[in-house]
């Protein structure tokens, strides 16, 4: 799946923009170890397929019903 704009990166405010988060829950999930982001000097990015790959994963453990560590997006988060 592409997004819309063709990118292969995603930098954080296209990712936040996305999620439809706040800045404070948007560098929480940039933190987290299993959340495939990297930087490059101080700006952060995500390639677009890893985090597809990475929001399927967390739906299928919540589908399973998986207790493990989550985020959760807001109900204002944009389709992909």
């Amino acid at each position: 799946m592409e997004n819309e704009k063709g990118k292969v990166l995603l930098s954080a405010k296209e990712l936040k923009e996305i999620l439809g988060c706040n800045n404070n829950t948007l560098y929480e999930l940039l933190s987290r170890p299993d959340f495939p982001s990297f930087r490059i000097k101080s700006r952060h990015y995500v390639l677009y397929e890893d985090f597809l790959a990475w929001a399927r994963e967390q739906a299928k453990q919540k589908a399973i019903g998986d207790s493990g560590p989550r985020f959760s997006v807001s109900k204002r988060a944009k389709k992909l």
